[in-house]
């Protein structure tokens, strides 16, 4: 009986929703294998810079994106408690908080196809609950991030009705070697802000990210050969180091250029990106037999 009050409380306790509107933003860590000065932690946000109408429905307009995630992705819109994205002249399902416990989500993602043969990403709904955010309850999806093993994939841990995952809005693609997260923050540039850890919306040694140039390697997983593309930055210098840290391939590539790796053994390697002294960027690089 003395229980009762507090299961009272948690039974009929109104769940929060949070709004996506003009102005929300996400805001994410951006961590570095590398030790300074090469690499450093880091924010990466995505913000809703405007709306439009296409199809005869509202979207909104995105800004920035997730270091991992590949696909540019510049529309969304919400509806029957739905998240959707438009790419390539259709709308594609994002986040469903209609499916329940052993629910299957398949997120088209085309990316994926040059690299893994699969366009799609399909994610497992393992459980169903609320979870307590800054005093709030929301309602949240928690999902088996080993479901689909032709993916290897990146999104977080669950979904929270109203905000996505607690990693990036979108997949990333697992190969990357620096994948976004955790989400830091949530909410209204000048409103309310909702806190998912203790570091703050911002961190320490935080510096701002040229989200408008765009680095490109694929196929990856590759067997023969690599194309990169450098938008907006020029020309770069590109190491490949093995597991061992030989340097085993090293060119300057000016916007896009393929480039033949057929001499490499399988396995795994770092491609580091340089622009004059500075390293801007690096990847993990897969290569596989026929």
């Amino acid at each position: 009986m003395k229980f009762f009050p507090l299961l009272s409380f948690l039974f009929f306790a109104q769940l929060a929703y949070a709004q996506i509107s003009i102005g929300t933003q996400w805001t994410y860590y951006q961590g570095s294998f590398l030790p300074p000065p090469w690499g450093t932690d880091s924010t990466r946000s995505i913000t809703v810079v405007g709306d439009t109408i296409i199809d005869n429905k509202e979207y909104l307009e995105l800004e920035g994106n997730c270091a991992c995630s590949e696909l540019e992705v510049k529309w969304i819109r919400e509806e029957n408690d739905q998240l959707f994205y438009y790419y390539n002249n259709s709308a594609h399902l994002l986040y469903d908080f209609n499916l329940g416990v052993g629910d299957m989500l398949e997120i088209y993602w085309p990316f994926l196809s040059s690299s893994l043969g699969t366009d799609s990403v399909k994610v497992h709904i393992d459980s169903v609950g609320q979870k307590e955010i800054n005093g709030n309850w929301y309602e949240v999806q928690y999902i088996d991030p080993d479901f689909d093993p032709n993916y290897e994939s990146e999104f977080g841990e669950f979904f929270i009705k109203g905000i996505g995952s607690n990693y990036c809005l979108f997949p990333q693609f697992g190969l990357c070697e620096n994948t976004t997260t955790p989400l830091l923050c949530f909410g209204q540039q000048g409103g309310e802000i909702l806190e998912f850890g203790s570091e703050g919306c911002q961190l320490t040694n935080t510096y701002e990210l040229a989200l408008e140039k765009e680095i490109l390697l694929f196929p990856n997983p590759f067997q023969q050969q690599v194309n990169v593309q450098l938008k907006d930055w020029g020309t770069l210098e590109v190491d490949i180091y093995n597991m061992s840290g030989q340097l085993v391939f090293q060119s300057l590539i000016q916007d896009e250029e393929t480039i033949n790796l057929s001499y490499l053994p399988q396995g795994l390697y770092w491609v580091t990106f340089i622009d004059g002294t500075e390293m801007i960027a690096h990847r993990k690089l897969l290569k596989q037999g026929p």
